[in-house]
């Protein structure tokens, strides 16, 4: 039994002192079971492996909780994070070219480029009460990691692409679009009008 834990939960990323409890909690389990009802040896390994995929379940879904808690919007998960310390580098380590905005609506006092494993590039823009997150992937997907439901929604042409903006009636604070190889996010502290955003859009170079 002990042995078929061991085999499943090798693909199963635990802590050690949650393994260990788990561990523990199988053996007790295995004795309190051999000194009421003996069970063929294929039944307890079938118990072993159950407890082991419901573990790995949960595991699961624990990441993908703190993804769509993290403060920053980052679907961090399992992926490896690197900083850059320019969009150069940034572009290095994602494999593909990352554009940077030219028009910012506050005055930025920081700059941050960060490459994340699964293909994410991300340059965050930093004011003295606000931000723009920039993201760009690829693929046809929605790479703000902003699960807002947001109550309005509303796209502008720039450049040949339709972006949508999300928002509420007194502004806009996500911008989304993809060009077909490339998805793009905009991500804003602030509400901005649709002026305002189409400022910012036509920036991205």
């Amino acid at each position: 039994m002990e042995k078929a834990y061991r085999e499943i939960m090798d693909r199963v990323v635990l802590s050690e002192a949650t393994e260990a409890r788990l561990l523990q909690t199988l053996r007790t389990a295995q004795l309190q079971t051999g000194t009421t009802t003996r069970f063929p040896r294929y039944h307890r390994l079938a118990v072993a492996a159950c407890v082991a995929l419901l573990l790995a379940g949960a595991v699961v879904l624990l990441g993908e909780r703190g993804e769509k808690e993290s403060p920053s919007g980052v679907q961090s998960g399992l992926w490896d994070r690197t900083e850059a310390a320019s969009c150069q580098e940034l572009s290095q380590l994602v494999g593909f070219p990352v554009e940077t905005l030219g028009a910012v609506p506050f005055e930025v006092t920081d700059v941050r480029y960060t490459a994340y494993g699964g293909g994410l590039a991300e340059i965050a823009y930093s004011g003295e009460e606000q931000n723009l997150v920039l993201r760009k992937a690829m693929g046809q997907t929605d790479p703000s990691g902003d699960y807002t439901a947001y109550a309005v929604q509303t796209t502008v042409e720039v450049d040949g692409s339709t972006v949508t903006l999300n928002g509420a009636e007194d502004g806009y604070c996500l911008a989304v679009w993809q060009d077909g190889t490339y998805s793009w996010s905009i991500r804003s502290t602030m509400a901005y009008s649709t002026d305002v955003w189409t400022e910012i859009l036509e920036s991205v170079a």
